[in-house]
């Protein structure tokens, strides 16, 4: 019973992050236009990459280990 509770749990969890997942053959090199794309600053704010046309942008990407 608790084994269900936790998959039930977890279910949810990675529906969410399935949606997330991008195209692993999609290469992008330099010069490319950048795809578009949601996410989170770090200020917890929705942002769309819309809104970086223009500007100079520097895009950090790295995986945390938590």
């Amino acid at each position: 019973a608790v084994f269900a509770i936790v998959v039930g749990a977890f279910l949810p969890f990675t529906v969410s992050i399935s949606t997330q997942i991008v195209e692993r053959d999609s290469v992008i090199e330099v010069g490319d236009e950048m795809p578009q794309f949601t996410s989170i600053d770090g200020r917890g704010q929705a942002f769309d990459s819309a809104s970086l046309n223009g500007h100079l942008v520097l895009i950090k990407f790295f995986r945390a280990h938590w």
